[in-house]
C-alpha cells in the first residue's frame, strides 16, 4: 500500500568524488538481507498478534469484564512500547512502534468490534438463510467512512513520513500547504504504529469485500480475480521493499507489504493448502509458537544491521 520508489544514491555525493563512500558502505547489510528481516519480523508479528487474539478468547474471552481487562492492558502495553520508541533511534523505535500499533489495535480496535456490535444490535448479514458475514464485519465496514476522511487528512500533511501518503501524493501530484517551521517532523515510532493501525483497517476492510457477496464476493470468479491483482501489487511491493537498506525504513515499508501478503496467506488457508495454525494455537502449538522465535530473531537482526549501518 505504501509504495514509495526507493533510489539508491551513494551517500556524501557522487563516488567520483568521495572516494571513501565504497569503504563507508562496506559494512551495510545488503538490502536484501534487510528487508528480508523486516518482512519476517511483520510477518511473524501478524501471526502472533492472531494467536495472541485466540488465547485470549480461549482463556479469558468467556466475560465481558475479564476479556475487556485483557484487551485494555494489551492496549496499554502497546502505548508503553510506542512512548519508550519516541526515545530511542531507528530501527529500535520502528520496531517499538510496529509492535505498539498492533498491541493498540488488539486491545481498542477488537474489542469496539466485537462489544459494540452486540450492544448496538448489528445482525450477521444473510444470504439464502445463511450468516455470511458476523455483525462485528459490518460494524467495521461501516467505518469506511471513517477511515477515507481520515487518509484524506493524512495525505495533506507534508510532513507526515508514512511511505504510502507520500505515494499518493506523487501520484496524484497533491501539492500539500507549505508546513515549513513546523517543528512535529514526525518520529519513527509514532509513524510506524500510525502506519501499522491505518494499514490493519485498510486489510480489514478490503479483506470483508473479499467476503462479501454484494461486493468482491459477488462470484467466484470476481474474487480469484480481485487475488490476482493484490497478487501483482504483492510482488511489486515487495520487489520494491528488497532495495531499501535501511533497516528503520525497511520495516515500515514492510508493514503494508506484509500486511498485503497475509491476504494471499488466508487465501490459500480457506482453499485448504495448509491451516491456518496463527489462529489455531491450541491445535498446533508448535507452529504457533514457532512465530515468536521468527519474531525475536528478525528483531535481532534488524537491530545488528542497525548497529552496522551507523558504524559504516
Amino acid at each position: 500500500m505504501s509504495t514509495e520508489a526507493f533510489k539508491g544514491r551513494p551517500l556524501g555525493g557522487t563516488l567520483s568524488r568521495d572516494r571513501s563512500a565504497p569503504a563507508a558502505s562496506a559494512g551495510r547489510w545488503p538490502p536484501v538481507a534487510v528487508g528480508a528481516l523486516s518482512l519476517g519480523l511483520v510477518v511473524a508479528g501478524i501471526a502472533l498478534a492472531n494467536t495472541t487474539m485466540g488465547l485470549q478468547r480461549a482463556f479469558v474471552g468467556s466475560t465481558f469484564w475479564t476479556d475487556s481487562l485483557a484487551s485494555f492492558a494489551l492496549a496499554g502495553f502497546g502505548t508503553a512500547l510506542i512512548w519508550k520508541g519516541l526515545k530511542v533511534d531507528d530501527p529500535a523505535a520502528s520496531i517499538l512502534g510496529y509492535a505498539g500499533g498492533a498491541l493498540l489495535w488488539m486491545g481498542f480496535f477488537e474489542w469496539t468490534w466485537r462489544y459494540f456490535s452486540v450492544w448496538l444490535g448489528i445482525d450477521p448479514l444473510m444470504i439464502d438463510g445463511q450468516p455470511v458475514l458476523p455483525g462485528s464485519f459490518l460494524l467495521i465496514q461501516a467505518s469506511v467512512c471513517i477511515f477515507l476522511p481520515l487518509t484524506i487528512l493524512s495525505v495533506a500533511n507534508k510532513d507526515s513520513r508514512c511511505r504510502m501518503m507520500q505515494w499518493i501524493r506523487r501520484v496524484f501530484r497533491l501539492q500539500a500547504p507549505d508546513t515549513r517551521g513546523n517543528p512535529n517532523k514526525g518520529d519513527p515510532a509514532r509513524v510506524a504504529a500510525t502506519e501499522t493501525i491505518f494499514v490493519i483497517w485498510f486489510v480489514y476492510l478490503l479483506n470483508i469485500s473479499l467476503y462479501d457477496p454484494r461486493l468482491l464476493g459477488a462470484s467466484q470468479n470476481v474474487y480469484l480475480a480481485s487475488l490476482a491483482v493484490i497478487g501483482v501489487w504483492a510482488v511489486y511491493l515487495v520487489s520494491r521493499h528488497l532495495r531499501i537498506p535501511s533497516p528503520g525504513l525497511s520495516l515500515r515499508y514492510a508493514i503494508p507489504t506484509a500486511y498485503l501478503l497475509s491476504i494471499l496467506i488466508d487465501g490459500s488457508t480457506l482453499s485448504g493448502l495448509f491451516p491456518a495454525f496463527w489462529i489455531q494455537p491450541l491445535q498446533y502449538p508448535i507452529a504457533a509458537s514457532s512465530m515468536a522465535f521468527v519474531f525475536a530473531g528478525c528483531v535481532c537482526g534488524l537491530l545488528q544491521a542497525g548497529k552496522a549501518a551507523s558504524t559504516a
